[in-house]
């Protein structure tokens, strides 16, 4: 028995948008644009806040993704490192 499955992309998209709206205004908390400083564990917090309680994720797994989130969003925000030629002068 073949079943159709349809998408209503209208309601996604308002549900993705909400979303969105959510976590950045989390994000900011107040911040006064364009001045805004998002650290690592905010938005991991942000991201992950999206799904937290909601039952369907193992928590230990859950934790684990949010701490690998986080740590490559520090990765994107880190400084850069100088380069040989930079650092020899």
């Amino acid at each position: 028995m073949k079943k159709e499955y349809t998408v209503d992309f209208a309601a996604t998209q308002v549900m993705t948008k909400e979303v969105t709206e959510k976590m950045f205004a989390e994000l900011i908390k107040g911040q006064v644009l364009p001045d805004v400083r998002i650290t690592p564990k905010s938005f991991a917090d942000a991201v992950t806040s999206t799904v937290a309680g909601t039952g369907d994720v193992d928590p230990a797994a859950f934790a684990d993704f949010r701490d690998v989130l986080e740590q490559l969003a520090a990765v994107f925000t880190a400084p850069p490192k100088p380069s040989e030629d930079e650092s020899t002068g």
